[in-house]
């Protein structure tokens, strides 16, 4: 489970309102791996990882429309 941000390129995360730490995109990915525990996908096979703003959809941020695209969480099956 990979987490990303939009918007921020002084730092290589943002800033979790609620913690005041610069672990964002952390945040969003474990946000989603404790859903999917919660709702019974054992926690041994899940992984999270915050990657910040270094993997962007879209490289040049010029719309709303393309930070929400570089805003978001992606998961990537590794094994079946």
């Amino acid at each position: 489970i990979e987490g990303h941000i939009c918007c921020v390129t002084s730092f290589p995360d943002a800033m979790d309102i609620e913690t005041g730490m610069l672990d964002l995109s952390i945040q969003r990915a474990k946000m989603v791996r404790d859903f999917l525990v919660y709702n019974g996908i054992a926690p041994a096979r899940l992984r999270y990882k915050g990657l910040g703003n270094s993997k962007p959809l879209v490289p040049v941020e010029l719309t709303e429309e393309d930070r929400i695209k570089n805003r978001r969480v992606a998961i990537r099956i590794l094994k079946k």
